[in-house]
């Protein structure tokens, strides 16, 4: 339940007859979850401990959106987003970068925001087993990397972004999205020689009352001398580290149909493919999807997955994977819940995808660890939400 507090921005404010008030509206979540992890099946043996117990904060925020009334159909509108944790490690704004923005909103042409922005292409499509707030349950951990395990570099946020968000007309809606650099603070071209970078994404929809279907197209042009983190890409004519300059491009398809009492079905097809900047030779290129189902009665919710990525194209045979989830979630009241999961992870012996679509999960704050070639990852979740 949001709690929307009317506020004067000025002192005294009430007392001045025809002045506006603008609208604010606190909310957020506080999370908390225990999971155990454990690794098998490396193609390289592996030195050290195979499995490990986390407890950590499951993505607790603190959210601010105002909004005032302009006159004449038009209102400005924005958010501010922190992400302090609840297990002792700090306020992760820096490299989380939540989302936050400021803009118009019309009731003739929609909606202008600029910021750092959530909501696009990384985190379209349907995530029923994501209910419990934590990447672990995510589908995204097929669809949002490669092969060689680096997840697409605007992460969930995409920075140094501005989005024009369209009116719904008749079901119909559209989002268009431009960043000068979507990796990073700030834009790096002053001053610098090469290319200057880019990013766009744009993402259609239809939404009827009870199924929905949706497209989302994303190109990413890095910064000349942006590189991009994680290991080696494939053997063979693209082989190269990772820590060359890398353009990304991505098509996405995604729906799904709610068939009532409580019952409906979701999908994702995902495009994803990588090249070297400088000389357009492809490092990456591979296809995937998912399908997921949830079920609520009462205040039970269950949930489940399957997702599965094809050979890429570049690395060749063995480097797929597949990846099994299944949730359960009770309310206790319709702000708090508490949850189980357990999610499965499979990787041919070439294919190194980890949890969140990043061969490097951080897990918390806890130290990450780097998923082998063959590796497979099963976690065991529990854990408690509150949201306001």
């Amino acid at each position: 339940m949001n709690k929307k507090l009317l506020v004067v921005a000025v002192a005294g404010a009430l007392a001045v007859p025809g002045i506006a008030l603008a609208q604010v509206t606190i909310s957020g979540k506080i999370g908390y979850a225990v999971q155990q992890i454990n690794l098998s099946g490396a193609t390289v043996a592996r030195n050290g401990n195979l499995s490990a117990t986390h407890i950590y904060d499951n993505q607790t925020a603190l959210r601010f959106d105002v909004r005032e009334d302009l006159g004449g159909g038009l209102a400005a509108f924005g958010r501010i987003e922190t992400r302090p944790t609840i297990n002792g490690g700090g306020i992760v704004n820096g490299t989380g970068a939540p989302p936050a923005w400021i803009g118009l909103e019309s009731t003739s042409w929609g909606s202008l925001r600029g910021g750092t922005l959530s909501g696009l292409h990384y985190v379209t499509g349907p995530d029923y087993t994501g209910v419990t707030g934590t990447a672990y349950n995510s589908v995204q951990i097929i669809t949002g990397s490669d092969a060689t395990g680096t997840a697409m570099r605007m992460a969930t946020r995409l920075r140094n972004a501005i989005a024009w968000d369209s009116l719904n007309y008749g079901g119909f809606k559209m989002t268009v999205a431009y960043s000068t650099n979507g990796a990073a603070n700030q834009d790096a071209d002053l001053g610098v020689a090469g290319r200057k970078g880019r990013t766009w994404n744009l993402i259609p929809q239809f939404v009827a009352n009870n199924w929905n279907i949706g497209y989302s197209y994303y190109d990413q042009k890095a910064d000349a001398g942006a590189a991009v983190a994680g290991g080696l890409a494939f053997a063979g004519p693209a082989a190269t580290a990772l820590g060359a300059t890398i353009d990304e491009k991505g098509n996405r398809l995604f729906g799904e149909y709610d068939f009532g009492n409580g019952f409906k079905l979701g999908g994702t097809y995902d495009k994803f493919k990588t090249t070297l900047a400088a000389t357009g030779v492809k490092v990456t290129d591979r296809n995937a999807y998912s399908l997921q189902g949830m079920y609520v009665t009462g205040p039970h919710q269950i949930a489940a997955h399957m997702a599965k990525a094809g050979n890429d194209k570049v690395g060749g045979a063995n480097t797929g994977a597949k990846s099994f989830g299944i949730a359960y979630q009770y309310s206790l009241s319709k702000r708090t819940n508490a949850f189980v999961s357990y999610q499965k992870l499979t990787n041919q012996s070439v294919a190194a995808y980890g949890p969140g679509g990043m061969q490097t999960p951080a897990f918390a704050s806890n130290a990450g660890v780097t998923m082998a070639a063959g590796e497979d990852l099963g976690s065991l979740m529990f854990g408690m939400n509150h949201s306001f």
